[in-house]
């Protein structure tokens, strides 16, 4: 780097520190006067603050990212008032603004070309598409603050950071360590009520439970091999106390992976048996009660009618979803509009999401956009499992194989529950997308 280059390089840093120091005075005032409080106004100006280190440690949004976006209880009061704030822009605009400087001397190569990357980039393109002609088309837009498609540019750029920021252990395992944290923080604060039945937490868990999984493990300093073990163990607990159904699935789907991938699989596949022994007498019976009405109609547990309540709704939501569709086939509704077009085909459902994302992708970017959809999840699951097999090194195989489990967990519960624009799951693509260049490069030297 030239003399003239490292002096505009210094120059962006102190513009960049001056932005943040503006910005994260302006985003707290901003929540104060939404009403968060005062706890929810220093967060919120924590968070923003503790960007200024982005252009040194560009990994370091990634994980205040995920902690402001999903620390806060998805169905609290608080939550759509963080999300008027702008919080979670600013984060991902500094993010993405920082990591560019951190880029800037390095000149490293940028991976746009690398299939993962460029298939999402042809998803948000594609989403604009199916906008505009949801516009055209006199389409009413009601976006509310959780279901604006903001969120996908969001994920775009935490998939972009992610794919060229997390190519080194520490940067990963930190980001890991805050994951698995979200949902003890969530249980935390909600408490054993709020999290019973809880969707959105049992969900964050089944994706954080492999990634703890791996990391107790893993060949790590025995005091953070220790945090994971008491995560993971937090995980299975917080799962059995929300008896979430559909994150039950994207669990046991993770955990197959996970099995699957690992060694000596007769070994740990005969010590399975007796701990999923162990586990029916471990788990509420009231757990094991909520899938009794997928066999059993005439079912009479506590639940029981809450349960074929909500098997019924999901295949009516289904149901119209599909009439969606097929009035919709190419473009859908457009992006964040499903909610307010199922009211036309299942009335009396102003405030309810299909609940299954592979249907929300198909419903609101029609058959193109489930197209991508599906080969962006799909196809970094293939990806990591081709090079998983290829015998990589202690770098980056682990992280490979933990990844590629918690995004098994999102497409598991993702059949049950509406997270087609969960910024995390873009993230663990972008994740996916680093190791496998890590892997690539392991492989040539």
């Amino acid at each position: 780097m030239t003399r003239a280059d490292q002096k505009s390089w210094g120059s962006a840093h102190v513009a960049y520190v001056a932005l943040v120091c503006a910005a994260a005075p302006a985003v707290g005032y901003l929540a104060m006067r939404a009403g968060m409080g005062t706890a929810g106004c220093v967060l919120a100006f924590a968070a923003v603050a503790s960007l200024a280190v982005a252009p040194w440690f560009p990994a370091l949004p990634l994980s205040v990212f995920v902690l402001a976006a999903y620390a806060v209880p998805r169905y609290s009061a608080e939550y759509p008032v963080l999300l008027q704030t702008g919080l979670l822009n600013w984060i991902a605009a500094l993010a993405l603004l920082g990591w560019g400087i951190w880029q800037w001397p390095r000149r490293a190569r940028l991976r746009l070309g690398d299939w993962l990357v460029l298939n999402m980039a042809l998803l948000i393109a594609w989403s604009i598409v199916c906008v505009l002609a949801a516009w055209l088309r006199g389409t009413g837009f009601d976006w509310s603050a959780m279901l604006h498609p903001e969120q996908f540019v969001q994920g775009w750029i935490l998939m972009l950071l992610a794919a060229h920021v997390l190519g080194n252990r520490a940067s990963c395992w930190i980001l890991a360590l805050a994951l698995c944290s979200v949902p003890v923080i969530r249980t935390v604060i909600q408490g054993r009520t709020g999290v019973y039945l809880e969707g959105d937490v049992a969900a964050l868990s089944a994706i954080a439970l492999p990634i703890a999984l791996v990391g107790a493990f893993s060949l790590l300093p025995w005091m953070t091999r220790a945090a994971f073990a008491v995560l993971a163990a937090s995980q299975f607990g917080i799962l059995a106390l929300a008896q979430n159904r559909g994150a039950a699935v994207g669990a046991a789907l993770a955990l197959a992976v996970l099995w699957w991938n690992g060694r000596h699989r007769l070994a740990w596949g005969m010590a399975a048996i007796p701990v999923a022994l162990s586990a029916v007498f471990i788990v509420p019976s009231a757990y094991l009660d909520r899938f009794r009405v997928l066999v059993d109609p005439t079912a009479s547990h506590a639940t029981a009618g809450l349960d074929r309540a909500t098997v019924e709704e999901r295949q009516q939501l289904w149901s119209a979803a599909w009439k969606m569709f097929l009035d919709h086939p190419w473009m859908g509704v457009g992006p964040g509009n499903s909610v307010v077009a199922l009211e036309r085909y299942r009335p009396g459902s102003t405030t309810m999401r299909i609940h299954n994302s592979p249907m929300d992708a198909l419903t609101e970017t029609g058959l193109v956009g489930l197209t991508l959809y599906v080969g962006l999840f799909v196809g970094a699951m293939a990806l990591l499992q081709r090079s998983s097999l290829r015998g990589q090194s202690l770098w980056p195989l682990p992280e490979m194989r933990m990844v590629q489990a918690a995004l098994a967990a999102y497409v598991g519960f993702g059949f049950f529950l509406s997270r087609y624009d969960m910024q995390l799951a873009y993230l663990l693509v972008g994740w996916a997308a680093a190791l496998l260049y890590q892997g690539k490069t392991a492989n040539i030297r």
